[in-house]
C-alpha cells in the first residue's frame, strides 16, 4: 500500500509539474507580447524566448501521459529577426494551442492519482488572468465579462481540492471587483495560483 501510494503522489507531482512548466511558457509569451507594445524591448524578448525553449525541452524529458506538445521555434524566428506582426501571430498560436491541449485534457479518464481537469481549469484560468492583465496594462478598458469567465473558471477548482493555499486563491478571486479590473491584483492573484497548485501534490 505504501509503494502505491508513494508511486500515486510521484504521478501526482509530475502532472503538477507538467501544469507549472505550461504556465511558464504562458508566462513568457505574455512577456514578450508586452514587451512589443509600444517600443519594442528586444533584449526582453530574447531572454523570454530562450526561456521558454529551455521550458519546452524540459517539458519534453518529463514524459508524464498524455502530454501538451508546443513548439516555441517560430516565434523564436520572429523575435530574432525582430518581425512584429509575425511575434503577434505566433504568440497567439501557441496560447491558443496551451488552450486546446487543456480542453483536450479535462477529457482524458486514464489517471487515476490526478484528475485532469485541475490542468484546465489552472491552464485557462492563466491564460485569462494574463490576457485580462495585458489588455489593462497597455490602456484598454476593463472587459467585465471575460473577467466574470476568469471567476467562473477558477471556481472550479473548489470541486477537486479543499487544500488552504487553494481556499486562499479562491477567496482572493472573489474579492476581485470587477469594475476596479485585474491590474491591482495581478501579481497576487499570479502568486496565489502557483501556490495552490504546487499543494495539490500533498
Amino acid at each position: 500500500a505504501e509503494r502505491e501510494e508513494a508511486a500515486r503522489r510521484r504521478e501526482r507531482e509530475s502532472h503538477v509539474h507538467h501544469i507549472s512548466l505550461v504556465l511558464e511558457i504562458v508566462d513568457q509569451i505574455f512577456q514578450i507580447l508586452a514587451a512589443l507594445h509600444g517600443e519594442p524591448r528586444w533584449e526582453l524578448m530574447s531572454s523570454s524566448i530562450a526561456e521558454a525553449e529551455s521550458v519546452v525541452i524540459e517539458m519534453e524529458s518529463l514524459g508524464v501521459v498524455a502530454p501538451v506538445t508546443m513548439d516555441v521555434r517560430g516565434l523564436f524566428s520572429a523575435v530574432t529577426e525582430r518581425k512584429a506582426e509575425e511575434i503577434k501571430e505566433e504568440a497567439y498560436a501557441i496560447l491558443s494551442v496551451a488552450h486546446r491541449d487543456a480542453e483536450r485534457l479535462a477529457h482524458y479518464e486514464g489517471i487515476e492519482s490526478f484528475d485532469l481537469e485541475l490542468h484546465e481549469v489552472f491552464v485557462k484560468s492563466y491564460l485569462l488572468l494574463w490576457d485580462l492583465y495585458l489588455a489593462e496594462s497597455i490602456g484598454g478598458p476593463v472587459d467585465v465579462e471575460e473577467i466574470k469567465t476568469l471567476k467562473e473558471t477558477f471556481q472550479r477548482l473548489g470541486r477537486f481540492t479543499d487544500s488552504n493555499a487553494c481556499r486562499v486563491a479562491l477567496q482572493e478571486m472573489d474579492r476581485l471587483d470587477i469594475l476596479e479590473g485585474i491590474a491591482p491584483r495581478f501579481e497576487g492573484l499570479r502568486l496565489l495560483m502557483l501556490q495552490c497548485m504546487e499543494s495539490l501534490i500533498e
